[in-house]
């Protein structure tokens, strides 16, 4: 064209030349704008069309790209703003201690942030990852804690499951499922609580032995910390045991002294408040014979008394009377025998 430049076939030459490039260049505009959209990169994709158009104002596969992209861009703003606000949820559940909701949300953040890459915030989808990994390994640790106060309530460890519940409460007052299980715990205690109260109670009742009756209570009441019946059973059964206890001692105390009207009192006592005192009614016998004895005793002693004073007297037939009497009251006395020796000799000299 230099050298002719007018000359026909250079031009048409020159112009098919052109058109090539043109074509080729609209091709890598063309691949560069779909790799664009494909990665959500709207503005380069833009861009690439942009470049078609300036080469060939009339593409209209390039014209139909821009309308695509455009309705891309506002699927894929809409997806973005959507994660955004079911991650802001998540992230304020999670803050009131709502694990459960926290971690559904985040599932479907993950899995919205599948679909198109976040190019404008590249860095949001391991912040997603991060958060979610975090909640659930928390809803493992709560499920674990929930399954063993599940199992320590079925072995009746009322104390353990209870124990684990409250620690979790503490730190997730609003969570169901750990009220609900409080609420099983009580309930279940209570259960227990009642029927162990009536086995106790039989238990001591058919326990002659105070001391065995304190220990059972006390047992009881340790196995049951704060429960006020026990307690307050075991602070009854401790005085009327200390009060059982004085009233032996005082019994045991008036015998040594000889005073058996007196030790037969305190076993009557407590024969009326406690007969079920083991070995009470041998107490008993045993007293009122040792008593009967002493009666006994005094009565012959006031006998020879009364026969010694009519011998000292010289009075024998007087002495002689007593000595019948006492003899038909005190039959093979050896110590009357005696007596009666010497009112026979005394009747003699007289």
């Amino acid at each position: 064209m230099q050298l002719d430049s007018s000359n026909a076939e250079a031009l048409s030459l020159k112009a098919s030349a052109e058109t090539r490039r043109t074509e080729e260049k609209i091709d890598d505009w063309f691949r560069l704008a779909r790799q664009h959209i494909d990665r959500c990169d709207f503005f380069h994709a833009r861009e690439a069309l942009q470049n078609v158009l300036q080469l060939r104002p009339s593409e209209t596969t390039a014209l139909q790209l821009l309308s695509e992209a455009g309705r891309r861009e506002q699927e894929y703003l809409r997806v973005r703003q959507q994660k955004q606000k079911l991650y802001e949820a998540a992230l304020h559940v999670w803050q009131n201690g709502e694990v459960s909701a926290a971690l559904s949300k985040l599932q479907q953040v993950l899995e919205l942030d599948r679909k198109p890459p976040d190019v404008i915030a590249p860095e949001s989808g391991a912040l997603y990852q991060n958060f979610y990994n975090q909640v659930h390994s928390e809803h493992d640790a709560i499920n674990q804690g929930y399954a063993e106060a599940r199992a320590h309530l079925t072995e009746r460890n009322f104390a353990a499951a209870a124990g684990l519940c409250e620690r979790h409460l503490s730190k997730y007052p609003n969570h169901a499922l750990f009220q609900a299980l409080k609420f099983d715990i009580d309930e279940q205690q209570r259960q227990e609580v009642s029927s162990q109260i009536a086995e106790i109670n039989q238990r001591v009742d058919t326990e002659p032995d105070l001391d065995r009756r304190v220990s059972i209570l006390r047992e009881a009441a340790e196995r049951f910390p704060g429960e006020a019946y026990f307690e307050a059973a075991l602070r009854l059964m401790k005085d009327k045991r200390d009060l059982v206890n004085s009233i032996v001692a005082k019994a045991r105390l008036c015998e040594e002294q000889g005073q058996y009207g007196e030790a037969l009192g305190q076993w009557e006592i407590l024969k009326t408040i406690y007969n079920l005192y083991p070995g009470l009614s041998v107490e008993i016998d045993r007293v009122m014979k040792r008593r009967d004895l002493q009666v006994r005793s005094s009565a012959k002693a006031h006998w020879v008394e009364q026969i010694d004073l009519h011998l000292e007297s010289a009075e024998y037939t007087r002495a002689r009377e007593l000595l019948d009497l006492a003899k038909a009251e005190f039959p093979q006395d050896s110590e009357l025998g005696e007596l009666e020796r010497l009112v026979s000799q005394g009747v003699a000299r007289s």
